[in-house]
C-alpha cells in the first residue's frame, strides 16, 4: 500500500517560529485501524513542515512543544498525497514566560500614571496586566472607554484601580458594547461598592466595578479582564490557567492576540 504525507505550518501567535523543540504524534481516529506515530522537529527558524511515510488513514494530529499549549487537528490522510493539514498558530503557556518586552508607552495611557516613572518601576507581570487592560480598553469592542480613566491608583497582578470621570456610569449603561454583570467581588475597604459592567464580546471581557471613596466622594473603577473566556483553539481550551488562584495576564495576552488585539508587549520566553 503506497503511504501518505501531510505538510502543515507552525508559527507563534505573532507569527514568528516556534521557541524549542516541537514534537507531533499521530493517533488513528476511532474505529480506524492503525498504530500510533511520533515524530519530533528541531529546526530554529523553520515554519514548515512535513511528515512522511505515514498510513492513509484519518488521524487525530497532535503538535507539542514546551513553551506553547498543545494544538490538535484530524486529518484524512489519502496515499500517495501529501495533504496540506493547514497553517496553524501555537499559544504560549503562561507557565514558559520569564518577562516581558514593552516597547514605548503609548502617550495616552501615560496620561493616567501617578509619576513619570510608575511603569517602569513595576513587575513584568504588573506591567503585563496594565497593558492588557489598556490594549482591550481602547479596542472598539468596549466603545473605547478608557477616555474615562483617569489617575492610576494601583496595579495588581489580575486588575488595576482607577479613579474615573463622573459620567462613565451612564456611558456603560447606555452603551451596546457593555451588561451588567455580579459585583460582590469587587469590594473595597474605605469605598462604597456600585454598580458593575461586563462587555458583551464572547472572549476576554472587560468588567469596570465602579466603587465611590467614601472620605472624598470620588467615584472609581476596578478593572479587570477575564481570561476564562477563553478560545476553543486545535481541541484545546485556553481558560483557567491561574497562578495562585489569579488571572494570569501573560496568558490574557494570548487570549487578545487571538483577539487580534495586540497588547504593546512581547512575551520572553524561558
Amino acid at each position: 500500500m503506497s503511504t501518505a504525507a501531510i505538510r502543515f505550518g507552525l508559527t507563534a501567535l505573532n507569527g514568528d517560529p516556534l521557541y524549542g523543540p516541537i514534537r507531533v504524534s499521530f493517533q488513528p481516529a476511532a474505529n480506524t485501524a492503525g498504530s500510533p506515530m511520533k515524530v519530533a522537529f528541531d529546526k530554529p527558524g523553520v515554519t514548515d513542515f512535513t511528515v512522511t511515510a505515514l498510513n492513509p488513514i484519518p488521524y487525530i494530529v497532535r503538535i507539542e512543544s514546551a513553551n506553547y499549549h498543545p494544538y490538535a487537528f484530524l486529518a484524512n490522510l489519502q496515499p500517495g498525497v501529501v495533504t496540506n493539514g493547514g497553517d496553524f498558530r501555537l499559544a504560549i503557556h503562561p507557565s514558559r514566560v520569564k518577562g516581558v518586552i514593552a516597547r514605548p508607552l503609548d502617550p495616552a495611557l501615560q496620561t493616567i500614571l501617578p509619576s513619570s516613572g510608575y511603569f517602569d518601576s513595576q513587575t513584568p507581570i504588573h506591567q503585563a496586566c496594565l497593558l492588557n487592560i489598556f490594549a482591550k480598553a481602547r479596542h472598539t469592542s468596549t466603545a473605547g472607554c478608557f477616555g474615562f480613566l483617569r489617575t492610576l491608583l494601583e496595579i495588581k497582578q489580575d486588575r488595576i484601580f482607577c479613579q474615573v470621570t463622573p459620567d462613565v456610569e451612564a456611558f456603560l449603561t447606555s452603551s451596546q458594547c457593555f451588561q451588567p454583570a455580579p459585583n460582590k467581588l469587587h469590594q473595597r475597604p474605605g469605598h462604597q461598592l456600585g454598580n458593575s459592567f461586563k462587555s458583551k464580546d464572547a472572549h476576554a471581557n472587560i468588567q469596570l466595578t465602579l466603587l465611590r471613596e467614601m472620605a472624598s466622594g470620588q467615584l472609581c473603577a476596578d478593572i479587570d479582564i477575564d481570561e476564562s473566556t477563553g478560545f476553543h483553539h486545535g481541541l484545546e481550551v485556553l481558560r483557567n490557567h491561574l497562578t495562585r488562584g489569579k488571572t494570569n495576564p501573560y496568558q490574557v495576552h494570548q487570549i487578545l492576540m487571538l483577539a487580534e488585539i495586540e497588547p504593546a508587549y512581547e512575551l520572553l520566553l524561558r
